[in-house]
């Protein structure tokens, strides 16, 4: 293919896509790939943690792609979160969509390698007021209500950031620098679970990264499993009237 070069602007653009496409100049083809992809490089730090820098980094293979969450597997944990909708009375979701009230449904359920498991059930509701409808045209989430199954022990808890086990209080970071896709789980103002989501790994590729405090007991790493879980898949109700 030639093309006769002129003075213009125009000619000269298109001897330079002649260049471009042939197959003669390979070396263009190389500047060119690194120009498209220089936005796109494999950053390491993007895989690693923030605070459990010591703890073994766990691929958290499920909440992405196909039925998101459904099935989760990190390390020796596996599990998974049903959400659904219903309203008042139980009933789903076509009938829900008429009701005053909607109630979102979630369980969180993760195992250990040992066949013991922590679950997580809790109900988010969006009720709405004339106000807010008027003024915003949405509903707005007013409502909080979890239990949380340990060891045939069920326990009760209105605030989603703040777990009770036994006589301790886990704290659920499911907000913390969420643009960035970060998450922690706390106990006694310790770390015992992270997670870094959507990490660039190359091509079209992201993963998930988990880690555990492996220095923990291990019914405490399951509960911090099981936390890291709730929040890496937590989701505000979406109450748009």
């Amino acid at each position: 293919m030639n093309i006769a070069v002129n003075t213009g602007k125009v000619a000269s653009s298109f001897y330079f896509i002649d260049i471009i496409v042939s197959m003669k100049n390979p070396f263009l083809w190389q500047l060119l790939s690194v120009a498209l992809l220089s936005g796109c490089t494999v950053n390491p730090n993007d895989g690693k943690p923030e605070f459990l820098t010591n703890a073994p980094r766990l691929t958290l293979e499920g909440r992405q792609g196909f039925m998101p969450g459904q099935k989760l597997r990190f390390g020796q944990y596996h599990g998974g979160v049903n959400k659904s909708w219903v309203n008042a009375a139980g009933l789903g979701f076509l009938v829900s969509t008429l009701a005053d009230d909607k109630l979102q449904s979630v369980k969180v359920r993760i195992q250990n390698a040992d066949n013991q498991s922590v679950s997580i059930n809790y109900l988010q509701s969006c009720s709405w007021d004339l106000a807010s409808v008027l003024i915003d045209g949405i509903s707005r989430p007013t409502d909080f209500k979890g239990k949380i199954h340990v060891n045939n022990t069920l326990t009760s808890f209105s605030e989603p950031t703040k777990i009770p086990y036994k006589k301790q209080w886990f704290n659920v970071d499911i907000s913390y620098l969420q643009s960035d896709h970060r998450y922690t789980v706390t106990l006694a103002n310790k770390v015992v679970a992270e997670a870094r989501l959507q990490v660039y790994v190359g091509g079209m590729s992201n993963e998930d990264y988990v880690w555990i405090d492996q220095t923990q007991p291990e019914d405490i790493k399951l509960m911090a499993a099981t936390l890291i879980a709730y929040a890496v898949t937590y989701e505000t109700p979406d109450c748009k009237s």
